[in-house]
This record gives C-alpha cells, sequence and structure tokens, in this order.
C-alpha cells in the first residue's frame, strides 16, 4: 500500500490500478502454465491444462484477453503506470518462454515484480519511496518461495532439460542457501526500526509473526518427508503478517 503525501490513496486509482495488477498476474499464470505443460504433467497434474480442464489453444484466447484488459485499465492510469504494466507483460512472457529455467534470474524475476507492485502503487501517488521498505520485504521473502518451488519441482524441471538453481547445486546445498536467505531475511526486519523509518509497532509485530512463520518454514525444510504445502502456508502468513506491520508501524 502507498499513500500521497496527504496520506490518502485515492480510490479511484486504487480501483483501477488493482484491476490492472490483477490481470497482469492472471495473465502471467495463464501464460507460465501454457509453456509448462510438459513439466506440470509432472510436477502439478491436477492443473488446468494438464489435467485437460481446458486447452492449450483456449489458454492462449485467455491469456491475450487479460493482457489486453490489463492494458486498458492501465489508460486510466498516468503514463508510467502504463508503461509499467506494458513492460510487465512483456517481461513476464519471456519469463515463462525462456528465463524460467535460468538459475537466480527466474527467481528474481518473479520476486521483483511481486515486490514491485509497492513501488508501482507508490508511483500512482508521487510517492514512490514509500514502496521501498514494502517492496525489499516482498522481494525477499518471495525470492525464498520461489527458490523453494524449484526445490520442490526438481523432478519435472529435471526431466524437461531446465537448470534451475536447486538441479545445479544439489538439494543439501539449495537448502543452506535457504536457511542463509532466511537469516537475511530476518536480519533485514530489524532495519526499518534501527533507522527509525518504522515505529516499535512494526518492530514488535514483526518479529511476533513474520519472523517466526520464515523460521518455522526454514525448519520444515530441513526435516525427513519436506511438507510443502506447510512451507507455502507459513511463509504466505509472514508475507501478510510483514505488509500489515510495515502497515502499523508508519509514523
Amino acid at each position: 500500500m502507498a499513500w500521497n503525501e496527504k496520506g490518502e490513496f485515492p480510490i479511484d486509482i486504487s480501483f483501477f490500478a488493482g484491476i490492472s495488477v490483477v490481470f497482469v498476474t492472471a495473465a502471467s499464470n495463464i501464460i507460465n502454465d501454457f509453456f509448462d505443460l510438459e513439466i506440470d504433467r509432472i510436477n502439478r497434474p491436477k492443473r488446468g491444462i494438464p489435467a485437460g480442464k481446458i486447452s492449450s489453444n483456449e489458454a492462449i484466447y485467455y491469456y491475450i484477453f487479460f493482457v489486453a484488459i490489463s492494458i486498458l485499465f492501465s489508460l486510466f492510469l498516468n503514463w508510467q503506470a502504463q508503461v509499467i504494466v506494458v513492460f510487465a507483460n512483456i517481461i513476464l512472457f519471456f519469463y515463462s518462454l525462456k528465463l524460467k529455467g535460468l538459475p537466480v534470474l527466474g527467481n528474481f524475476i518473479v520476486a521483483f515484480f511481486t515486490g514491485f507492485v509497492f513501488i508501482f502503487s507508490a508511483i500512482l501517488v508521487g510517492n514512490w519511496q514509500n514502496g521501498i521498505i514494502p517492496f525489499v520485504f516482498a522481494f525477499q521473502i518471495n525470492f525464498i518461495r520461489e527458490m523453494i518451488k524449484d526445490y520442490q519441482d526438481i523432478l519435472g524441471d529435471e526431466a524437461n532439460n531446465l537448470r534451475t538453481l536447486p538441479i545445479l547445486i544439489g538439494e543439501k546445498n539449495t537448502k543452506i542457501l535457504v536457511a542463509i536467505l532466511s537469516f537475511i531475511l530476518i536480519s533485514t526486519t530489524t532495519l526499518p526500526y534501527f533507522f527509525d523509518y518504522l515505529t516499535i509497532n512494526y518492530f514488535v509485530i514483526v518479529f511476533a509473526t513474520t519472523n517466526l512463520f520464515v523460521a518455522k518454514s526454514t525448519v520444515i525444510l530441513f526435516e525427513k518427508d519436506v511438507n510443502f504445502k506447510k512451507i507455502s502456508f507459513y511463509l504466505k502468513l509472514g508475507m501478510l503478517f510483514g505488509l500489515l506491520a510495515i502497515i502499523e508501524g508508519k509514523y
């Protein structure tokens, strides 16, 4: 969430921006499933396309429609937002087409655009600086999520000749890397308070919720039988409470 200098977030802007972001996200998910058909036959056979609930041609039609809607709604926003929406659609298409299988870069792109939603909303009200802290937080936690998803998808990715980082460095090293990234994230959450950007309310909430959820998800990753659903659940909770902490911690 981002506010202008008066602490307001205009309703009309939030509506058009929200619709545009939703359709960019939906379009990227569809085109990703389209290109991941063979991978999902192994990793996620119950998803729409591999399960036969929707054909590949239908998926393309939906993709084109959703991209068009995202651009259409961006026309009600400023020119910077319009450029961002078009750029995001292009990059996310090439991510699904080619970049996803590249080590680290694919993870970076997804995490970047997830976090950039907050910069995007801040740009709309002419106060992009307000989006930096939630951007950094969302980027870090989603980079960890993407790394774990690659670890979970090793079987299907390897069968389709993708070169994700977990395939290159192995399962053990991936777990260690995730633990390091989680430690960095937890450490980073202290900075907005100690540098006096956010209040003690933020500090208390983020440590009592987000950091515990992140730590718990890391512990689960090292268990003998890894429960990826639990990890995903805890990281989503961590994301939610982290953003709530940022909002509550504003001066």
